[in-house]
């Protein structure tokens, strides 16, 4: 019996110590974006309104690490959105969720990667969404689709931007991101969702990959994702191409994108140039320009008519870590359509114009 005692002593005393070696951390983040917005939809109506996430949608969530040795690290994230101009929780589809922009947890190593399950973003967001213009100079600049767009998505509460560069989420998904290849600056990523289907693989299944260089002043992506809706068997596809270029204090980013429907064959090809150029000090102007083209004319189930967005912003940062904004945003619509940004009705007119002042905090 003394020997048994002596020996659990000894035994949780390695626990303890093993447990005291170990270093982990666990951090509170989030972020705000808040903005007045001022909206004129072609018909002489100006509507005035508080938006919530203009360039990234308010939330806050937990990460953590801990050190298991060897350079290997148990990785965690959990995320909420919520409306910062009045508190409500962000939907997340159908399925009401805690953590509804992402909870995932994996296991990283700074000369392997990391490997990591549950809900994630694919690559569209994470890979491309630094050159689009939605990501830089906000939401006008996202592509809004038809109402089919979040069904194709998985309805699961994803943005809706018909490029996926809003930020599509994947449940149920295993996710690899490599690192950067011999210091070539190479690397690229990996993740497929199950799709949950009894006796199937596929159905409501996602894939996603990505392929990246970077090596100042060129960054260059490429990124494809694929999701098969459960009940036609058809697959919604995304793939798009993108580069930035740096020179003094110019910064050049284009965007070449594709959705594709293969139940009906349509497609949206989308076409996206900005500039970034920083003024001295914290103050910087950027500038965009997308064009969104649909095949088949007006039979085009995910998007009508093609559609023309122009807009700049002036933003400057108070400290690291809080900046304001103003930005103008204008749309022109073609073939008979009317005018829309994503998450705003439709236009009375074939154009429609935004102007915003806001501001933005991460802690």
């Amino acid at each position: 019996m003394f020997k048994l005692k002596v020996a659990i002593g000894i035994f949780a005393s390695a626990v303890s110590v093993s447990a005291a070696y170990a270093q982990s951390s666990v951090v509170l983040f989030g972020h705000f974006d808040t903005s007045l917005a001022f909206t004129q939809n072609g018909g002489g109506n100006v509507s005035v309104s508080m938006n919530s996430g203009n360039h990234i949608g308010a939330g806050f969530g937990l990460m953590g690490s801990e050190d298991l040795g060897g350079g290997l690290k148990t990785v965690f994230k959990v995320e909420n959105g919520f409306g910062a101009n009045d508190g409500t929780f962000a939907s997340s589809g159908s399925t009401p969720r805690m953590f509804g922009r992402q909870a995932w947890i994996g296991l990283s190593k700074d000369n392997m990667g990391t490997l990591s399950f549950g809900r994630q973003y694919d690559f569209m967001l994470t890979g491309l969404c630094k050159y689009a213009s939605g990501c830089l100079l906000g939401a006008p600049f996202d592509r809004a689709g038809t109402s089919i767009i979040s069904g194709l998505l998985g309805g699961n509460g994803s943005n809706p931007d018909i490029d996926r560069l809003g930020g599509a989420r994947v449940d149920n998904s295993i996710r690899y991101v490599s690192p950067s290849f011999g210091g070539s600056g190479l690397s690229f990523g990996a993740m497929y969702g199950l799709g949950g289907a009894p006796g199937s693989l596929t159905q409501g299944s996602t894939s996603s990959f990505y392929l990246g260089y970077a090596a100042n002043p060129i960054d260059l992506g490429i990124a494809y994702t694929s999701r098969q809706d459960p009940t036609s068997h058809a697959r919604y596809s995304n793939v798009a191409l993108g580069g930035s270029y740096e020179v003094g204090k110019f910064t050049l980013n284009a965007l070449l994108t594709q959705a594709r429907w293969s139940a009906t064959g349509d497609t949206v090809s989308g076409i996206d140039f900005n500039f970034r150029y920083q003024f001295n000090g914290a103050a910087s102007l950027l500038v965009g320009y997308t064009f969104s083209s649909p095949n088949h004319g007006l039979s085009n189930q995910l998007m009508l008519g093609k559609r023309h967005t122009f807009g700049t912003e002036v933003d400057y940062f108070l400290s690291k870590r809080t900046d304001l904004y103003a930005s103008v945003a204008y749309q022109k619509a073609t073939e008979g359509q009317k005018a829309q940004f994503l998450f705003m009705a439709p236009s009375r007119a074939n154009w429609a114009a935004m102007t915003q002042v806001g501001i933005r905090h991460r802690f």
